[in-house]
């Protein structure tokens, strides 16, 4: 009888050895069981335990056994995010997405990170985040859009000794048209204003669109200014020369040796004018100046010599002079003999005086 009770134990024995290599459990060997008998069941527990813990860990017999990961191996992805997390807890694990396993990390406050997607680092149109400064908030960074395209969520401030440098093919774009500093030739496109704030260099030629404008309608007071429209039109008021098609003809009575303002018709302003001056008598001399100006007109009415002086010769009936009126538009004239001439203004241009 105590034969069969010993092959009976040996028999069990046998068994949970080849059991326990393979499988974990707690609960054995029984308290009830021998050392002898509990020896072949805790060395299968130690060998399950160093399978196990060996799998990702520096742990196996002979070894240094520092415990430390080599790895970490996930088991079969998540098909849902976890539940709540602990406080002052965070978990990684893989969640299936799209079909694939992809790593997250989830906080104690339940954010939850995508860390993998088909082994990129960030899932598209998802924005790379960062906590504020206040750090009470996050501030979206970037993210590669739906157009495969770079989107920033904040400013982007380059610091001191920073470029932003392209190739030669690669272009500057700022919106669609706006802005565009090409690559391969360095030529700036700007789709609507340009607005400098300080000084604008141009070491090349600058070429102005026909409705460019200067900011202001103010005198330049620079030789290289470039001159408004209102201070070239102030200078010469009107760059045009009237020619009369039926020029009026004025009768001026002139007394011998005599100062005599005339009221030119149909000129009003400082013009330079052409006149012609018809006179059917004897020859004499007629001098012609602006209104108030002596050093045109004077004593000197005997000789043929001097400012502005027209002779008409016996026989001649008309002469041409050209003349400057005063602001009015009034000449001043002076004959050696006394009479009717006949004043025609056959053209003018109004002039300033500078």
């Amino acid at each position: 009888m105590k034969k069969c009770a010993f092959w009976l134990l040996f028999v069990i024995c046998i068994a949970l050895i080849g059991i326990c290599p393979g499988a974990w459990d707690k609960n054995t060997p029984a308290a009830s069981l021998s050392l002898r008998a509990s020896n072949p069941i805790l060395l299968g527990n130690q060998a399950v335990l160093e399978t196990t813990i060996g799998q990702d860990h520096e742990f196996s017999t002979g070894g240094t056994n520092s415990g430390k990961h080599l790895q970490i191996t996930f088991d079969d992805p998540l098909g849902a995010a976890p539940a709540a997390v602990g406080a002052s807890e965070g978990i990684v694990y893989l969640l299936d997405v799209g079909s694939k396993a992809e790593l997250h990390f989830e906080d104690e406050d339940e954010n939850t990170v995508q860390l993998t997607s088909k082994g990129d680092r960030l899932a598209s149109a998802t924005y790379f985040t960062a906590t504020d400064n206040a750090g009470t908030g996050s501030v979206n960074v970037f993210k590669v859009h739906t157009d495969d395209t770079i989107h920033f969520g904040t400013t982007v401030n380059l610091l001191a000794g920073f470029d932003l440098i392209g190739t030669a093919t690669s272009d500057i774009t700022i919106g669609s048209t706006a802005f565009t500093v090409a690559g391969a030739t360095g030529n700036v496109g700007v789709g609507n204003n340009l607005t400098a704030g300080g000084t604008l260099g141009v070491t090349g030629v600058a070429t102005l669109g026909d409705a460019s404008k200067l900011a202001t309608a103010a005198a330049p007071t620079d030789p290289c200014d470039i001159a408004n429209m209102a201070y070239v039109d102030a200078q010469v008021s009107a760059i045009e020369t009237k020619r009369k098609t039926s020029p009026t003809e004025q009768t001026v009575a002139l007394t011998s040796n005599t100062d005599t303002d005339v009221t030119l018709t149909d000129v009003t302003a400082l013009s330079l004018v052409i006149l012609k001056i018809k006179y059917s008598n004897a020859a004499g001399a007629v001098k012609i100046g602006p209104k108030g100006d002596t050093d045109y007109t004077g004593t000197d009415d005997t000789n043929s010599v001097g400012a502005n002086i027209c002779w008409i010769d016996t026989g001649r009936i008309a002469a041409t002079v050209v003349t400057v009126t005063d602001a009015s538009g009034n000449i001043r004239m002076r004959a050696v003999t006394t009479g009717n001439y006949l004043v025609t203004v056959v053209a003018y241009t109004a002039i300033s005086l500078i």
